[in-house]
């Protein structure tokens, strides 16, 4: 059998953190963000508009299932500073100002809270309590979409806190 071999790189098209790159003839700085929402999570920005992809839903229930929240509070902190005065471009909801990313904090805080609340110190929720915790973050966000989110990030930032309280 032959040796594997890796595939032709496309060389010169990897960019990261200040790098700028240009779409429809608009220059984006990417920068990198890291855990928040995802693994590794980024913003591109333009002039005052920053698209932030999935670093603050906009009134809309978040993806946790990564269990990165306190990594994402941490980011959302700093980029509360840094990005004071532009407009916000999230990937879910509609566009706004730096308020969005205080908006994600709280919301962070509060399903945090709930976890806790309902794991007792457990990696893990049980369906009850997973349930408990929808009613919950369905009332403190109503009418938001996305609502079935909630559940599903459940066991990883229960996951998340157990560790953090070893």
């Amino acid at each position: 059998m032959p040796p594997m071999v890796a595939p032709p790189r496309n060389k010169g098209t990897s960019k990261g953190h200040g790098d700028t790159v240009e779409a429809g003839g608009i220059p984006l700085t990417v920068h990198a963000a890291g855990a928040a929402e995802s693994h590794a999570d980024s913003y591109l920005v333009t002039g005052d508009r920053v698209f932030i992809g999935d670093l603050a839903f906009n009134g809309v229930h978040p993806y946790t299932a990564d269990g990165h929240t306190g990594a994402w509070l941490s980011t959302l902190d700093d980029l509360a500073e840094r990005l004071d005065g532009a407009a916000l471009h999230p990937g879910h909801g509609r566009p706004g100002d730096a308020r969005m990313l205080a908006d994600q904090r709280r919301y962070l805080l509060m399903y945090r809270e709930a976890v806790h609340r309902l794991a007792v110190g457990a990696p893990t929720l049980t369906e009850a309590a997973k349930a408990r915790l929808e009613e919950l973050m369905t009332s403190f966000l109503p009418d938001a979409p996305l609502a079935w989110m909630v559940g599903l990030g459940a066991d990883a930032v229960a996951a998340e806190l157990a560790g953090a309280m070893v």
